[in-house]
Formats: C-alpha cells, sequence, structure tokens
C-alpha cells in the first residue's frame, strides 16, 4: 500500500512543474495512465483493506484530480470527480471486483476460484423470489473474512444479480455495473 501511495505522489510531483503547458485531456491521460494504473492494479484484493488504508489511497485519488482540474488544495473536489467521470476509491473497489466476478463466472478462469464460486452456488437449491441466481455467504465468524475477497465477491454477486447478466458482453456489462454502483 505504502509502495503504491509513494509511487503515484511521486509520478503527480514529476508532472506538477509542467502543469501550465498540458491542456486538460492531456492531463487526465496522464494520470490515467501513471497514477490511475498503479491504483487499480490490485484493486480487487483490497476489499480487506483497512479504512486508514482506503483512506490514504482517496487522499491519492483526490490530488490527481485536483492535478487534472488544476484547483488549489482546500477546494471541494466532490463535483468534479462527476464531471470528469472518475470513480472513487471505494466506488472504483466495488466496479473491479464485479467486473472480476463476472469474468470468472463468464470464462471460467481462473479455475480455483469458479469452482468456489460453483460449490456456493450449488448449495443453493431451492427456489427464491429472486430465482436460482444467488451465490451461499460462506459462514465465517471473524471480521477479517467478513471482508475477504470470497465474502465481498459473494455478497457483491447478489446484490448486483450478476448470474442475470452474464450472456452480456463486457462493454454492456460494465454500463450495467456503473449504473448500479454510481447511483
Amino acid at each position: 500500500m505504502y509502495c503504491t501511495c509513494q509511487g503515484c505522489v511521486w509520478c503527480r510531483s514529476q508532472l506538477r512543474g509542467n502543469v501550465d503547458f498540458i491542456p486538460l485531456r492531456i492531463r487526465k491521460l496522464l494520470v490515467q495512465t501513471l497514477v490511475f494504473s498503479r491504483i487499480d492494479y490490485a484493486l480487487p484484493l483490497l476489499t480487506d483493506a483497512s479504512q486508514g488504508n482506503i483512506e490514504k489511497l482517496q487522499r491519492v485519488q483526490n490530488a490527481a484530480v485536483r492535478f487534472i482540474s488544476y484547483i488549489p488544495r482546500r477546494d471541494h473536489i466532490t463535483p468534479l470527480y462527476q464531471s470528469l467521470r472518475i470513480l472513487k476509491i471505494e466506488q472504483r473497489i466495488k466496479t473491479k471486483v464485479a467486473m472480476f466476478i463476472w469474468k470468472i463466472m463468464k470464462f471460467k478462469i481462473p479455475l480455483y476460484l469458479y469452482k468456489i464460486f460453483c460449490d456456493l452456488t450449488k448449495l443453493n437449491k431451492k427456489t427464491t423470489r429472486q430465482g436460482m441466481s444467488m451465490i451461499n455467504i460462506p459462514t465465517h465468524q471473524t471480521s477479517k473474512y467478513n471482508r475477504s475477497f470470497v465474502v465481498t465477491a459473494c455478497r457483491m454477486f447478489n446484490e448486483l444479480n450478476i448470474y442475470d447478466v452474464l450472456n452480456l458482453k463486457a462493454g454492456s456489462y460494465k454500463q450495467f455495473l456503473l449504473s448500479q454502483i454510481v447511483s
């Protein structure tokens, strides 16, 4: 986590000296390439990250959005996220996890995760109001396991009804996902 934040801050500081000469769309492209790619690299695995680590990443992202928009540090930036169409860290985590689950269930890769989710789906044989599209959440007693990828993925699979949209193509699924997560 520390290396990711430090690397993002270093990239942004290298670009900072030339901010007057770089157009807005190029600044956004540079930040997406140099900063957000580092943040997004292992984002699905951050489901069990502490709130403090999530806040650190959010501060790095806020600084990057300020760089893109070239606004002072004390200005409010929530409207900028909406105008630049950038998701905040928690929304990015949800999006990446949901995309990862969709890829696992659709393409059956990696096989070991697909088998875990299939085993959890087979446990739910009775028909409910939502049909048979639910995955049973594994029983657990610790809060650490409650935040683990498997439990979070099962919960998200059920919340977003991913089983119903497995036949969509990647672009259509991503639009569906963004409409569910952002709203």
